[in-house]
């Protein structure tokens, strides 16, 4: 299965949607990129923000200048499904969809999809994460110690932001692995995502492929709809305040995790009901 799932990667990665998104990561990691050489070029390092609360990720550029950042929430779950989210519906609406299934298997096809999508999403999304931090880490200077939220490091009120980062205790060891660590799970988080999208065009394969689009936005901005009563007590229940880095409210263990097991169950399910679907003739393969 694993050659499988490479060739089919290779395949995603070729395709105008895949290209489309990286495009568009890249640009908003280059926008934010410029836009910190021309803000912060030239300032004393006693005056300088550590780099990694500068790059496309960190949350605590919503206190200033945060345009990019504001822009890649955004669109975040359009990015999630474009680049692997269509690899079932299109193979499905152009009729190849029954030759592959001859050769790989009716369940393996789909377990292929499924884990294609995974991979190709979290790679689409990992590899200019990474060119930011790179590229910001050996602009700036990485002993800088300022933060964004303007606090004092040594006061309390700085200790207690600190404190509700997930992990906090690898952000005092090493915030430049930490960084790293954490980019990566936003690009599984969007590799789950994509594969959700995936089960659920196997479920329902629509004619039109916006209508997929629209689940996940849908629920990513329902977290952020009902985060307003959260926020009184500093616990955020928007997708971004606890996947994406920093941030001055506390990351919700809970609600992620409910939120994953509902995803995971969500796509077996769908499956499930794809392939009754078929037995039953529903629908056409």
């Amino acid at each position: 299965m694993g050659n499988l799932v490479a060739k089919e990667v290779k395949l995603l990665f070729r395709q105008r949607s895949s290209m489309l998104t990286e495009c568009i990561l890249l640009l908003l990691i280059m926008g934010n990129y410029i836009k910190n050489i021309f803000i912060y070029s030239g300032t004393e390092l006693s005056r300088m923000y550590y780099p990694m609360k500068l790059i496309l990720l960190s949350l605590d550029n919503l206190n200033d200048r945060a345009d990019f950042t504001v822009l890649f929430i955004f669109l975040f779950p359009i990015l999630t499904v474009l680049p692997c989210g269509f690899s079932y519906i299109n193979e499905h609406n152009s009729g190849v969809e029954s030759l592959v299934r001859i050769r790989t298997g009716g369940k393996k096809h789909m377990y292929v999809k499924l884990l294609s999508a995974f991979v190709g999403t979290f790679a689409i999304f990992a590899i200019p994460l990474i060119i930011d931090i790179t590229f910001t880490g050996l602009t700036f200077p990485i002993n800088a110690k300022g933060d964004l939220l303007n606090y004092s490091i040594y006061s309390s009120d700085y200790l207690s932001v600190i404190n509700k980062y997930w992990f906090s205790d690898l952000f005092y060891k090493n915030t430049l692995l930490y960084t790293i660590i954490f980019s990566l799970v936003l690009s599984m988080f969007a590799g789950i995502l994509g594969s959700f999208t995936v089960a659920l065009s196997y479920a329902f394969p629509l004619k039109y492929r916006v209508f997929l689009v629209l689940p996940v936005y849908f629920i990513m901005n329902l977290t952020i709809a009902l985060d307003g009563d959260w926020k009184r007590d500093n616990i955020s229940l928007a997708w971004y305040e606890n996947c994406m880095l920093f941030g001055e409210y506390e990351k919700n263990g809970t609600f992620v995790l409910m939120f994953l097991v509902c995803i995971f169950v969500l796509i077996g399910l769908f499956v499930f009901i794809g392939n009754q679907r078929r037995k039953k003739g529903r629908v056409q393969v």
